[in-house]
């Protein structure tokens, strides 16, 4: 069996129960280096290209915002990939059409097969390069099922920066150290992340799987009850219908709204398209608010002493995230689905 298909494999049982999961030591020391030294020759050559986030204004348009000291190749582009004669690399991306991969995918209850995948191959210049909170793509975007991140850097240490923060929300978030050898993998439409500044050059292979099944987001949430039900239930209700997949992206980016914030100011220079996405953010932020005191108001939780409409988010996110993570807790003790993933597909 291909090194990937074993990681995935050892990584079911995390992906079932916290959207995510961490193997070490899957693919060898002696192939990470490989790696490690073809896409080291990659980036001599000039051959990588600045990553940039992409914002999808409600206009239509886009804004370009590129990432300081962050450099990349990807498979997609297929004559920039060849001119970096990868072969170790290449044996990376060629694993992911395995047919045991396939096979160990079938773990994952309900998972079409796979239709292709993609691999970056990217470098940190070691200056402070870093990604704001994000997911990697929303449900009926683009078939992404799971993101993989293979780390290929020796001797890291903490005060080297650079971990990749993962928010399993309404759990509280971990950090995961960039070691030489690690492959992470989570899902890529639920699972909120970032990376921190790096200071000391950051080496990793990113892998996309994605679904075979086209991809619609699942119709229907749970009964909460009445404004008859006794306080604490319907509370208890409201969160579980919150914790669904179809709305826990949105009330993960309230709870998150100020740490969202300050990572797009870490991630991108000061131009006038960051302020445009922050104001776009902010907006966001404002409107799953609103539509979340409209939510328990219709089932009789109402707050009329929040100070002002501008705190809404803020001090719902405060009144209800202690609440959220003992449902989700709750509900995982009693073996009960946190259903990572399950908003890809119908």
């Amino acid at each position: 069996m291909v090194p990937l298909a074993v990681a995935v494999e050892r990584a079911l049982p995390g992906l079932r129960r916290r959207g995510y999961s961490v193997v070490d030591g899957a693919f060898g020391e002696e192939f990470c280096r490989r790696c490690l030294g073809e896409l080291r020759g990659a980036q001599r050559r000039g051959l990588l290209s600045p990553n940039a986030t992409h914002f999808v204004r409600r206009s239509g348009t886009v804004d370009v915002l590129r990432k300081h000291g962050i450099s990349e190749v990807s498979s997609a582009d297929p004559e920039t990939w060849r001119q970096c004669r990868f072969q170790a690399i290449q044996d990376f991306a060629d694993m992911s059409d395995s047919s045991d991969l396939l096979s160990a995918l079938q773990g994952l209850a309900g998972r079409p097969g796979l239709a292709f995948t993609t691999v970056k191959a990217q470098a940190n210049d070691g200056t402070g390069g870093c990604y704001p909170l994000h997911c990697d793509s929303e449900p009926g975007v683009d078939g992404k099922l799971l993101t993989g991140i293979l780390y290929l850097n020796e001797d890291w240490a903490p005060s080297h920066g650079g971990q990749l923060v993962l928010h399993p929300f309404p759990s509280k978030p971990t950090s995961v150290e960039p070691i030489f050898g690690r492959l992470v993998l989570f899902f890529s439409t639920q699972m909120l992340h970032r990376v921190l500044p790096a200071w000391r050059p950051r080496f990793c292979l990113n892998l996309w799987m994605y679904s075979s099944a086209p991809q619609t987001v699942r119709a229907g949430a749970p009964f909460i009850g009445s404004r008859t039900c006794e306080a604490d239930v319907v509370e208890e209700q409201a969160m579980t219908v919150l914790l669904h997949p179809k709305f826990r992206r949105h009330w993960a980016k309230l709870a998150l709204a100020n740490e969202w914030e300050e990572s797009l100011r870490d991630a991108h220079p000061a131009t006038p398209h960051l302020d445009k996405a922050i104001t776009q953010h902010r907006t966001e932020v404002q409107k799953i608010g609103s539509s979340l005191g409209q939510f328990l108001g219709e089932i009789g939780l109402t707050h009329p002493d929040v100070p002002c409409a501008k705190d809404l988010p803020y001090f719902l996110a405060e009144k209800y995230l202690p609440l959220a993570e003992r449902v989700h807790h709750h509900r995982q003790e009693g073996g009960v689905s946190s259903e990572w993933g399950d908003d890809s597909h119908g």
